[in-house]
């Protein structure tokens, strides 16, 4: 799996985690579950990059490009993960293909981060295999963050990993996408 190209994030309250389901460019998919236990220790680092390659924008929400355009970000249609083939039996060719079924979600254990001055790439990782790996600028690391925060709130996760200009961003996204997060 590749650049992902395009991706949807969902809360899962049964998991007590959150699904990245993203495509790449050749349209594969895959379905990614995200702990708290690792985002505890990623988001930090997101928003100390996002800080210092872009202070000015944070400041005020209503001074900021970005979060003016964040809503567009969500217009898309989410990802689905695309099914799988199930094997069939080869004995009766009168037996029809089992149904397809969607990929199941693979966790993810380790979250490597390449950051500089103009795009930050995250690569998702379980141990030594590359899962996917998403290049985002500041504009999309926000509406990203903005997204996950919200989710997080919903989640009753610890809040202390985030700043408080992100709440502006939270609420925005919140009442542009009703609950739809690509």
């Amino acid at each position: 799996m590749g650049n992902l190209k395009r991706f949807t994030t969902q809360f899962n309250g049964e998991e007590d985690r959150i699904l990245l389901t993203g495509e790449d460019h050749e349209g594969e998919t895959v379905s990614l579950w995200l702990t708290q236990r690792l985002l505890l220790r990623t988001v930090p680092v997101l928003v100390d990059w996002l800080q210092k390659t872009n202070p000015v924008d944070l400041t005020k929400v209503e001074n900021s490009a970005q979060a003016r355009e964040m809503s567009q970000a969500f217009t898309q249609e989410p990802v689905k993960p695309k099914p799988r083939s199930k094997p069939t039996q080869t004995r009766d060719s009168t037996v029809p293909e089992p149904a397809e079924t969607p990929q199941d979600p693979v966790l993810v254990h380790s979250i490597d981060l390449n950051l500089n001055q103009n795009l930050l790439r995250i690569r998702l990782r379980q141990g030594e295999q590359e899962l996917a790996n998403l290049a985002l600028n500041s504009s999309q690391l926000r509406q990203w963050l903005a997204v996950v925060h919200l989710l997080w709130k919903s989640a009753d996760w610890p809040t202390h990993v985030w700043p408080r200009w992100l709440n502006d961003d939270t609420a925005l996204v919140a009442r542009k996408t009703q609950g739809s997060f690509h």
